[in-house]
């Protein structure tokens, strides 16, 4: 099936799609969301690191964004969000949750399948709270001080059209959720913003 075919099936589908800077809390809002909608998750990033494991590449987040953006220039910037529809499709769920969308590309293609039942969501978190998060993962040793960590990230937040934009992508969010706290504090800004979009048509 078409990606174009596929855009008649969509009315169906109801998606969350979150965006964020490094460490912001994506994957654990993600999954937050996976267990109050009962919707599996598809990560844009977990599609990226397919294709560098097949490549053989070591998942460093500088590996990563190259071959990211390698691919967004032999095969469109939308291409990550264009993959992860196909698994969406296949899932046979009322919801699904795409995780880490980083380009305005990405959400158009979201947009454009889901239409009124796509809302994006940005998760933002101070950056002293990012790093020590980063810092707790199992890539955490790959900055060893905030201005490295700062300086990979600012890679990722603006860059041209076919590349990685991060600011660009969350400025068109619908909804901004604040992990500057807790997780119990995510967990509950996360139930809470679920049960409102719950009822939407």
């Amino acid at each position: 099936m078409t990606f174009e075919r596929a855009l008649n099936l969509a009315a169906s589908f109801k998606c969350v799609g979150l965006t964020g800077l490094f460490a912001s809390g994506k994957s654990t809002a993600a999954k937050m969301f996976s267990k109050q909608l009962d919707a599996p998750v598809f990560s844009l990033a977990g599609e990226v690191r397919k294709e560098g494991g097949k490549a053989g590449l070591e998942p460093s987040v500088e590996n990563l964004r190259r071959l990211a953006n390698d691919f967004r220039e032999r095969f469109g910037a939308g291409v990550w969000a264009e993959r992860a529809v196909k698994g969406m499709q296949a899932s046979g769920s009322e919801w699904v949750v795409a995780e880490s969308i980083r380009s305005p590309a990405e959400v158009s293609v979201l947009r454009k399948f889901f239409g009124k039942n796509f809302f994006l969501i940005e998760v933002r978190a101070p950056l002293a709270a990012r790093f020590e998060r980063f810092r707790q993962t199992a890539r955490g040793r790959e900055f060893s001080s905030l201005g490295e960590f700062k300086a990979a990230e600012d890679k990722q937040v603006k860059g041209p059209e076919l590349s990685q934009s991060i600011q660009d992508a969350a400025a068109r969010a619908d909804f901004v959720i604040d992990n500057s706290g807790t997780v119990d504090d995510l967990g509950a800004r996360v139930k809470s913003l679920a049960a409102r979009l719950k009822p939407a048509k």
